[in-house]
């Protein structure tokens, strides 16, 4: 059968007929992918994309229209039809930058902005904060014998307070921080060390609810509430003997005493600009002004007294803490070490780290930190366990440090921040890249928190306030010369280029990019003139590597290569300007539109194609694809055809496109898609045929950590391997702390047959055996026309489940009562048949609570000419067990956990009855087999199809969705039953 491919798709078959029909035969089953081409290779037409047939021979047709449904005006004589068919393999290898013992789900460590920003031991408990924390907890916990596993302390999402400092007397975990959506506060609470319930203060606590939408944690006892301009605290610790709390507040120049059990405020000290605490005994050391470390009598109302003791030395402090007769300093600044002094003498006894940090060398060591940079101290801490090994928060690293008693290396838990640049090298695919972060890759190693990465670099320690701290580095590439490359970006977003050189980041002071420039992976520079606004054009032209100038940045020509010019702009093409390298290795330059409207304004939204081509050095488009969906869509993501504009999707719905070889992948984050975000990937061959799509989304790929599951996955990056396999790496929002990786294999089954010919002036839609009972029904209404009808109090309104606009759009429902019923139901017409009818299509119950029990009370019915129940399908479920049935009639077509995800989904359903036995078909289980419901019914005469509601309680939401519901009657016994039907 190789051989019959390879034939194929070599020798095109001349078809003299006009009716549009071709022919196609597939050795193995397989995703296609098809289009109707002119003879210069212009695509007309995307008949599909991204469907599977089994192994044999098909006849499909092309009805001589365009993929808007408009019939071509001057067609040509013939055309191609190309059919692409491939088995690639897509996995999600797992996460470079994070030690966790698990890629997935709750155990993972995983921070957003920071890694850890705080922590506080226990017993064998360490308890860590992690700062901001969008829609996860920022406390939590893991056990000092375990320490790669995260352990929740509120499990599931809530949006916790932004907890900065975290100190406890063994019997209570103190947490501070505030409410990142509610205006400059600060407040206290703490939890139990037993079991990790919250803390009651009584009369001097209250109440708070977090402001974040989605989620929100509620507070049952705070404390020391401030919410005035520089009130965030600053620091925080608390005698394990003594009755009191010490909360420091450097942008109120005060350190606020309160009674650790009551949470009455005690006293208020006023001492300049106050930082890190850390109570010794009776006494309390504080860092304040710009260098002071000093230590401070309490007395026993909860005052202070005189300093007794100033240390030496310390050019910046960060973080201290005591343990027995030592205090740790970490000195940030210039010096970048912990230094260890006497109690008791303020003498320094020893130092740990090196000597400036990474000022002079990017390498990373584990004895080498990275405590601050242009943003000041980075909320590093020391956490002293009580065998007197310590961990060390390393926050320009994303990592904790743990030393032994000695001071000697032990373990590192590292968990990357977020990864809005993430880049490959693509010369040397071994570095990759996150923010200012450096891995070397061993691909001959599985992905795990221990093997397959190491942290080589890191880069950013010379980058100042006057560069974009979201696109860090970009376009890092290594030359002929050996040296490696980067663009680094001011904060007016203009890049510069630098060297990444064994003493750091090297500045050119030079712009050779233009605004949207990159060097290329021959060393050529790409760069974009002209306009991508409405009614102009874009320009793209490669300049040669020309050599290296005396400082040994690159050199180009001068004269420059055109690549292409786009035809005059029109917000239906996918005229934009890339930000990756876009030429594929038969010439077409790839154009990728990632936004819903041009430059952000809703006024002026890109209505058309997002991905195109067009040959290298000329101006028309050679095929365009991606199709929008529409603003009011509600479904399933759309298939590799369409852009997805709805679902709340908003300007930010695609990432870039990458393009290796023949290769293109087109990269969608959906921020807001349903409320959440996605991480899809629409993978191309050059001629504009897709070849799959993978990836996941956060609503139906739900779960903490979930495989494949990121947040803004900004930068997609794709190399390839000397076995010709792909790789795609990309960054990560907050979902898994680190850098995602897949890895994209048989390549080889790609194959394209095609078959020419002549413009289907004779086209006739084929005859069908079935009813679509869909059709004629118009967009956005209540199902009341074409023979459909609805009664009681529903909401239910057509054409928000299904993109693809034919005539039949879906139905979808929504049912809320205590009591009573509701329908909504199609006429059938007069039926009488002979042997056999049935009624297949897509149905979801999306949004449904599955696990109320009898509170469900939703089906799907057929009925006869006189009312009576013929086929009956529907779910139970039980809160108790989790437990999900699902039924056809009283027979039990599935029972376990977690189906709601199945039910959730549009799934094939068919009810067939062939000599009065019921056979129910639904999603991938085997067939059910029953006698009709009512064995008093009409089996010969179905007349009603139906959604039925019945009211109960709990007054949860019912909702029933069908897409594509269609009649047979008398079909043939050995007819296929399933058809294909798109979402």
């Amino acid at each position: 059968m190789k051989k019959i491919l390879t034939i194929l798709a070599l020798l095109p078959v001349f078809a003299k007929s006009q009716t549009g029909s071709f022919s196609f035969t597939l050795a193995n089953y397989s995703r296609t992918s098809a289009g109707v081409y002119k003879k210069d290779s212009t695509l007309v037409r995307t008949l599909w994309a991204d469907r599977t047939y089994a192994a044999g021979s098909y006849i499909e047709y092309w009805d001589g229209k365009d993929d808007y449904g408009n019939k071509i005006a001057s067609p040509d004589a013939a055309y191609d039809i190309k059919v692409l068919s491939n088995n690639v393999n897509y996995n999600w290898d797992g996460i470079i930058g994070n030690t966790s013992s698990s890629n997935t789900g709750t155990g993972v460590h995983r921070g957003y902005y920071t890694s850890m920003t705080g922590m506080a031991i226990a017993g064998n408990t360490a308890y860590f904060c992690q700062g901001y924390s969008e829609l996860y907890s920022s406390e939590a916990k893991f056990s000092t014998t375990n320490p790669q596993v995260r352990l929740d302390i509120f499990p599931g999402k809530v949006s916790t307070m932004n907890a900065n400092y975290v100190t406890t007397d063994g019997i209570y975990v103190y947490w501070a921080g505030y409410d990142a959506y509610s205006g400059e506060n600060s407040f206290v609470h703490a939890t139990k060390v037993s079991d990790d319930s919250q803390v009651s203060f009584g009369s001097y606590g209250s109440s708070y609810t977090m402001t974040r939408v989605g989620g929100p944690k509620n507070y049952t006892s705070i404390i020391d509430k401030i919410f005035a301009p520089g009130s965030r605290a600053s620091g925080l610790s608390v005698q394990k003997s003594g009755s009191y709390l010490f909360v420091s507040h450097a942008g109120l120049n005060e350190i606020h005493v309160l009674n650790k059990t009551s949470g009455q405020l005690v006293q208020k000290i006023s001492i300049t600009t106050p930082r890190s605490l850390s109570v010794d005994g009776s006494s309390l050391w504080i860092a304040s002004g710009t260098n002071t470390v000093a230590k401070y009598t309490i007395n026993s109302n909860g005052s202070l007294g005189t300093k007794t003791l100033t240390l030496s030395g310390i050019a910046t402090p960060g973080a201290i803490q005591v343990y027995g007769s030592t205090i740790a300093v970490i000195d940030a600044g210039v010096n970048q070490i912990v230094r260890f002094y006497n109690t008791s003498t303020g003498s320094q006894s020893t130092q740990l780290g090196v000597n400036g940090g990474y000022a002079s060398s990017p390498d990373v060591t584990n004895t080498k930190f990275f405590f601050n940079d242009y943003r000041g101290n980075l909320n590093s801490f020391i956490a002293w366990a009580t065998d007197g090994s310590f961990w060390v928060g390393d926050p320009g690293n994303f990592r904790q440090l743990h030393f032994g008693a000695a001071k000697n290396y032990t373990e590192t838990i590292m968990s990357m921040g977020t990864t809005y640049s993430t880049n490959v090298d693509r010369n040397n695919i071994n570095r990759v890249f996150g923010e200012y972060l450096e891995f070397a890759i061993d691909y001959t190693k599985p992905l795990t928190g221990s093997t397959g990465w190491k942290l080589v670099k890191n880069w950013g320690y010379h980058t100042t306030t006057g560069y974009d701290v979201t696109k860090k580095l970009q376009n890092v590439i290594t030359l002929s010369n050996g040296r490696t490359y980067a663009a680094v970006y001011s904060s007016a977003s203009v890049p510069q280029i630098v060297e990444l050189a064994s003493s750091g980041v090297r500045f050119s002071g030079k712009n050779p990019y233009g605004t949207y420039g990159l060097i290329c992976q021959d060393g050529g520079l790409q760069m974009i003139t002209g306009t991508d606004a409405p009614g102009g054009s874009t320009i793209i032209t490669k300049y040669p590597l020309m050599g290296f100038d005396a400082a040994g940045f690159p050199l180009w020509s001068k004269t420059g290569v055109l690549l292409a010019t786009t035809p005059k702009i029109n917000l239906k093409d996918p005229a934009i300007s890339p930000a990756t390298e876009i030429l594929t290795a038969s010439n077409k330059v790839i154009f990728y539109v990632p936004f819903l409207t041009y430059h952000g304004s809703a006024a002026t939204p890109y209505n058309g194609y997002h991905l195109g081509a067009i040959k290298k050095g000329s101006n028309v488009w050679l095929w365009k694809t991606q199709r929008v969906t529409f603003t009011n869509y509600k479904g399933t993501f759309p298939e590799a055809e369409y852009f997805e504009i709805g679902n709340g999707v908003n300007q930010h719905a695609g990432s870039r496109v990458t393009v290796v070889d023949n290769n293109i992948i087109t990269g969608f984050n959906g921020e807001n898609w349903k409320n959440m975000q996605t991480n899809y990937y629409n993978h191309y061959y050059e001629d504009g045929l897709a070849i799959a799509q993978f990836g996941a989304d956060q609503y139906t790929n739900g779960g903490t950590a979930a495989a494949g599951n990121a947040g803004n996955a900004l930068t997609p990056a794709a190399v390839k391997d000397g076995n010709g396999d792909l790789y795609l790496y990309h960054g990560d929002e907050s979902q898994h702390g680190g850098i995602h990786r897949w890895k994209i294999t048989n390549l080889n089954s790609i194959k394209e047959q095609y078959t020419s010919i002549l413009f289907a002036k004779s086209y006739v839609a084929p005859v069908t055996n079935y009813i679509n009972l869909h059709s004629g029904l118009p967009l956005n209404v209540k199902p009341a026309t074409s023979g459909w009808s609805t009664t009681g109090t529903l909401t239910s309104v057509t054409g928000t489940k299904k993109y693809i606009l034919d005539g039949a759009p879906d139905i979808f429902t929504n049912f809320v009562q205590l009591s009573g019923t509701a329908s909504v139901q199609k006429d059938l017409g007069t039926n009488n048949v002979s042997t056999s009818w049935k009624i297949s299509g897509q149905v979801s119950f999306e949004f449904s609570d599955v696990l109320v029990g009898s509170g469900i009370n939703s089906y799907i019915d057929v009925l006869d000419v006189y009312g009576k129940i013929l086929a009956r399908f529907y779910y139970s479920g039980s809160a108790a067990t989790k437990v999900v049935n699902i039924y056809g009639n009283s027979s039990k077509i599935a029972s376990a956990t977690g189906l709601s995800t199945t039910l959730f989904k549009f799934q094939p359903l068919e009810i067939n009855i062939v000599n009065g036995l019921v056979t129910f078909t639904y999603a991938n289980f085997p067939p059910v087999t029953t006698p009709i419901y009512d064995p008093a019914a009409n089996w010969r005469k179905p007349k009603t199809l139906r959604q039925y509601f019945v009211g109960g309680f709990p007054a949860y939401g019912k909702y029933i969705g069908f897409m594509d519901m269609l009649l047979y009657k008398d079909y043939p016994l050995n007819a296929s039953s399933v058809l294909y039907v798109k979402k």
